[in-house]
């Protein structure tokens, strides 16, 4: 009976830092989930700012048309006034690059 009482102990030591493990590797698929879609959604707010615009040039951005959209879809705003709205909300959108490939 003595033995026994030990075993309990031990089971937990070996069990409780393994469910920690995977508690916190569930959260961190989670927040990278989470950043992903909130990237998908930035670049999606971009693409459909840049596509309802007339005349762009994507060579050479003389008009601002390109960053106004890159603003727009970081910030919520064309002018980039508004707080940085993708991923970790303690960042601004100065903080942020978003490079538009065609």
């Amino acid at each position: 009976m003595r033995r026994e009482s030990g075993n309990m102990v031990l089971e937990a030591a070996i069990f409780l830092p393994v469910m920690f493990i995977l508690l916190v590797g569930m959260l961190r698929i989670g927040e990278i989930t989470y950043l992903y879609y909130q990237i998908k959604k930035a670049l999606y707010a971009t693409a459909e700012y840049v596509a309802a615009q007339q005349g762009v040039d994507f060579c050479a951005d003389t008009t601002g048309q390109i960053a106004a959209a890159k603003n727009f879809g970081l910030t919520g705003t064309s002018d980039g006034s508004a707080a940085y709205a993708v991923g970790v909300p303690e960042h601004t959108a100065t903080a942020a690059t978003m490079t538009l490939a065609f």
